[in-house]
């Protein structure tokens, strides 16, 4: 019992597990690479040099806000599909093999079976579903009829203990 748990918790442990790492890793704010001395000599004396370039790059323009603000966007909303027609459809097969019965057919073979015993008899489920007589005789026989069995009464406790 004991390794039966722990397996069970360790295959519910390991997906959270991993996504708690997937977390952690991406949470945290990405570091630039490191860059060698000469690299960085570059990128400064390029600076200098293009100082109103960087300028011109963190500067706030209203022009390119005014046409940023003129810019619509119409759309429409798709609209909802009715799935469950469709999800019964595909759930029930198209065509069905004779000789075979689908789950829905068992289960009215079964209330038919239960309400009208005599009536439902092994000719007649054979001539219905179109079985052989044979796959109904072991229909019956093996799969039997649904009972309902009553719990045992618990036994009340005695006046005395009670009060």
């Amino acid at each position: 019992m004991g390794a039966a748990r722990s397996a069970l918790t360790r295959t519910v442990r390991r997906p959270l597990q991993a996504q708690r790492q997937i977390d952690k890793a991406l949470d945290g704010q990405p570091t630039l690479a490191p860059k060698h001395q000469t690299t960085k000599d570059l990128l400064d004396t390029a600076k200098q040099e293009n100082q109103a370039k960087f300028e011109l790059h963190n500067t706030r323009s209203e022009e390119y806000l005014d046409l940023l603000k003129q810019i619509r966007v119409d759309s429409i909303d798709v609209q909802d599909q009715n799935t469950s027609e469709n999800d019964k459809q595909s759930a029930s097969p198209s065509t069905i093999t004779t000789g075979k019965l689908t789950s829905e057919q068992l289960a009215f073979l079964f209330q038919q079976r239960m309400t009208n015993p005599d009536e439902w008899n092994e000719e007649k489920i054979a001539t219905y579903f179109k079985l052989p007589s044979n796959s109904v005789e072991n229909l019956i026989k093996y799969y039997s009829d649904f009972n309902v069995q009553e719990a045992p009464k618990i036994p009340e406790p005695l006046a005395e203990i009670t009060h």
